[in-house]
């Protein structure tokens, strides 16, 4: 068979993934293609490029198996008559295909991410030491800037996780344990320092739809936007302000070991 230059996985969503989901987005409406001639449009991209790949190389493509997944999930689901459960379910598959994307490439020559914000503490010393060594052997880059699910995150740990914001390679993943408090935390000060969004988009970071218990100990990260909303609602001061001039993180957690008693 004829030996070719890999392709770079940018390349190979773009072709296979995006291209299809912007004709969907794009080209559906009746004044354009319509839906049935939009989705076949669509669905050329990715079978012409996994059928390329079928006969140079005799491998199945799976950027384009990812691609007819995720028309599948949009623009094929989108001519059915689904009830709320079903369209739910849909909603909820195609972040986890953006997420398979993201790891399946950094198997391959050109990972899509190649920097890490490990969020646990440095404490957890077996999960930091395999995690770096895995990510040294993808020659990945990690960056540590450890917070804590249940006690009030201290000034010094906010300041150099806003830190390591402005100065980490993007795109970049973060992470915690499970995703739930520490990343949700990390999450809502990225949009409101970072994105400029305002607290009450951010604090949807910290959500029971991540599995984010306020009523557990990890509440205190609630109650720690709670009271940046107060101040801001008062006086207009920006987060990294508040985290510099007036956030106290004793006083905080004694408010809420209070309140908990």
């Amino acid at each position: 068979m004829t030996e070719r230059k890999p392709t770079s996985p940018l390349t190979e969503v773009l072709i296979a993934v995006i291209v299809p989901s912007i004709i969907l987005m794009q080209l559906s409406g009746p004044e354009d293609l319509g839906p049935v001639n939009a989705l076949l449009l669509a669905l050329a991209f990715p079978l012409g490029w996994g059928s390329r790949d079928l006969w140079l190389q005799s491998r199945i493509n799976p950027f384009a198996v990812l691609g007819l997944v995720s028309i599948g999930l949009t623009g094929g689901i989108g001519l059915l008559e689904l009830d709320a459960f079903w369209l739910a379910v849909k909603e909820a598959a195609i972040p986890g295909l953006i997420g398979l994307v993201v790891i399946g490439s950094t198997w391959t020559r050109y990972p899509l991410i190649r920097t890490v914000l490990y969020l646990r503490a440095s404490s957890e010393k077996w999960a930091f030491h395999f995690e770096r060594e895995s990510l040294d052997a993808l020659g990945m880059t990690m960056i540590s800037a450890p917070l804590h699910s249940r006690s009030a995150p201290t000034r010094d740990a906010v300041q150099a996780l806003i830190a390591a914001f402005r100065s980490i390679d993007k795109p970049f993943l973060m992470h915690c344990k499970s995703g739930a408090d520490r990343a949700g935390l990390a999450s809502a000060i990225y949009l409101m320092v970072m994105l400029g969004q305002d607290v009450t988009a951010a604090r949807r970071m910290l959500s029971p739809r991540y599995i984010h218990l306020r009523f557990t100990k990890t509440g205190v990260l609630d109650l720690m936007l709670d009271h940046y909303a107060a101040r801001h609602a008062e006086t207009g001061i920006g987060f990294e302000d508040w985290i510099d001039r007036e956030y106290d993180a004793a006083a905080l957690q004694t408010a809420f070991d209070t309140g908990r008693g």
